[in-house]
């Protein structure tokens, strides 16, 4: 009689294998476990013997328990990708994958954290998208800075701004160029992945705000409208002149360009920390710039080698995703709970954990210093069992 793994979760399996970027040939010969049998423990048709579990879990990099637990449950919800093309489906798939463990992450905390709740505005738009102008575009970013009370000049903190509002955000490497980040609105909670690769702070703060313009633009949006090559590309350039109008507003942000050179702008930069190829990008939208001076701005911008790092890109840090950080941090530290136990409820790999809510490496194993935490314990009476922790109820901008 063939031994078995009782309680073996076969989508477990596929959501691993697909999160490290293998497919089902490659692990068959990283465990030398035949492909029929890994088609088959993931298809629930049969469980691998302890000896298979084990290597499967030292082969995927997480722990055996994790295959015992319950059946992911993935969201129908459209993803929003950077790209379509063949050349970055894998990275998609293995960064989608790990937005499934983010959403376990999430619902193990909110049953000790009050996260912030959903403070998105709400445009009434027309259900085509290309009905939407850009006039339009540039008229939302605005009424968004109103709606936060931000002002027009330079936004402190965007990822900051999006954690405040209700957006679940994680930052991490995604492993392809052409792939800085994806958004999702999985039921009415808002997901924004944001690729760590580039390492550069102005890069990720437009990707930031780019995700948000697919949050408030493209929320109702079906999957049959952005699988259309055409219509994608349509919808990313919309996301684009959000960001851009967001983050460099019309009225205050002409004011300041002084005079339309890359010196001038690496000057601004520090201020707005915007990039230099953004803010030409966004005088050539609002025709600060002729045709001539745009070609020639850029042809000097690829002269002194600023296409893949351009001068403040050491200095300026990139803005960190801390919600989910602190919420473990201060389980750990006021809420009755060790490190082991979080690893042991979440049936996680420690450095997966670490990586998807940004805690330092190596954090589970005790070895790092804990920062003051930016939360506070609630007090609830209606809570006898367990510690109930609460987010401040407004951005601090």
């Amino acid at each position: 009689m063939r031994v078995g793994t009782p309680g073996f979760c076969g989508p477990r399996l596929t959501e691993a294998r697909e999160a490290r970027g293998l497919n089902q040939t490659a692990l068959a010969e990283l465990t030398d476990i035949k492909v029929q049998s890994i088609s088959a423990y993931e298809q629930g048709k049969q469980s691998p013997s302890p000896e298979a579990l084990t290597s499967l879990s030292e082969r995927l990099n997480v722990p055996e328990r994790y295959f015992l637990r319950a059946a992911p449950i993935h969201s129908n919800a459209r993803i929003q990708n950077r790209s379509l093309s063949s050349a970055t489906k894998l990275a998609r798939t293995r960064a989608e994958r790990k937005l499934g463990w983010l959403k376990d992450i999430v619902a193990y905390v909110r049953e000790y954290v009050d996260l912030p709740t959903l403070n998105l505005p709400s445009f009434n738009l027309p259900p085509d998208p290309e009905r939407i102008s850009m006039r339009q575009i540039e008229s939302i970013a605005d009424e968004c800075r109103v709606f936060w009370g931000l002002g027009f000049g330079p936004i402190r903190d965007v990822v900051g701004l999006m954690e405040n509002s209700g957006v679940i955000v994680s930052r991490f490497p995604i492993g392809a160029d052409t792939l800085d980040a994806l958004s999702q609105w999985d039921a009415d909670v808002p997901f924004v992945i944001l690729g760590s690769d580039k390492g550069s702070a102005s890069r990720s703060r437009f990707d930031a705000a780019h995700e948000l313009g697919h949050l408030v633009l493209h929320r109702h949006l079906e999957d049959r409208q952005i699988k259309n090559l055409t219509m994608h590309k349509m919808l990313e350039n919309q996301a684009h002149r959000f960001a851009a109008a967001f983050l460099l507003p019309e009225r205050t942000f002409t004011q300041e360009v002084w005079a339309p050179t890359l010196d001038a702008f690496v000057s601004l930069k520090k201020h707005w920390r915007c990039s230099v190829a953004m803010m030409i990008y966004r005088c050539e939208q609002l025709r600060m710039l002729s045709e001539e001076q745009v070609k020639r701005t850029r042809i000097n911008l690829s002269r002194r080698g600023w296409r893949t790092e351009e001068p403040l890109d050491r200095i300026l840090e990139p803005e960190a995703p801390k919600m989910l950080r602190t919420s473990i941090e201060l389980l750990v530290q006021e809420g009755g709970k060790h490190r082991e136990d979080i690893v042991q409820e979440l049936r996680m790999n420690p450095a997966d954990i670490e990586e998807l809510v940004g805690l330092p490496r190596g954090y589970f194993n005790g070895v790092t210093v804990l920062e003051q935490p930016v939360v506070r314990l609630r007090q609830d009476s209606e809570k006898t069992e367990s510690t109930v922790l609460s987010f401040p109820a407004k951005p601090r901008f």
